[in-house]
């Protein structure tokens, strides 16, 4: 039901009244069909299906089973948590929302795999959304040489962006909500 309501909703752009929507709509002005998009934290796959709906190869990362059938229409699922290590990690639901899932002592374990060996063999990344409650650094610096070789735009929420942008140097902040931010290479 709430899927139903947002997708009515988000259709009818009366979220665009909500700041906490505004990159859920910008994102369209950054990809194309046919673009490989990485999202990162996919969840419920809301930004999974905006991209899917817009043409583009999605992969979707998600280590949370209950909603890997939410994204299997819209994507490819990469039934992970990203990291710099390979390993079995715990994660646990850290407020009171369906999403905010981070790695913890205890909780649903998942495995932890390398971004920069899963998506090696990429010809092309357009696009990445990360949005993984507090690990973004490892990610970021996991993946870093083949962000730079891409040079996708990212959009990522988090609370640590000046250290982001020592690791992805060339990149500049093109736009911001809050703790989004999307972020370009010059």
């Amino acid at each position: 039901m709430k899927r139903l309501l947002f997708k009515i909703l988000y259709n009818l752009q009366i979220l665009r009244l909500f700041p906490q929507f505004y990159f859920h709509y910008e994102v369209k002005k950054y990809i194309k069909k046919d673009d490989v998009v990485l999202d990162i934290g996919a969840n419920q796959g809301i930004y999974t299906r905006i991209f899917s709906n817009s043409g583009t190869k999605v992969y979707a990362v998600e280590p949370i089973s209950k909603f890997w059938s939410m994204l299997l229409k819209d994507s490819i699922v990469m039934p992970f948590a990203l990291g710099d290590d390979t390993k079995m990690v715990c994660l646990d639901c850290w407020r009171n929302t369906s999403g905010a899932y981070r790695i913890s002592e205890k909780g649903i374990v998942a495995q932890m795999v390398n971004g920069s060996k899963i998506f090696k063999h990429l010809d092309k990344i357009n696009f990445i959304k990360i949005d993984v409650e507090g690990s973004e650094l490892p990610i970021i610096e996991d993946m870093k040489d083949l962000i730079l070789k891409h040079k996708p735009t990212i959009l990522i929420e988090t609370g640590v962006i000046d250290k982001v942008l020592e690791y992805l140097k060339g990149y500049k902040i093109k736009d911001t909500m809050f703790n989004d931010y999307l972020l370009e290479s010059q």
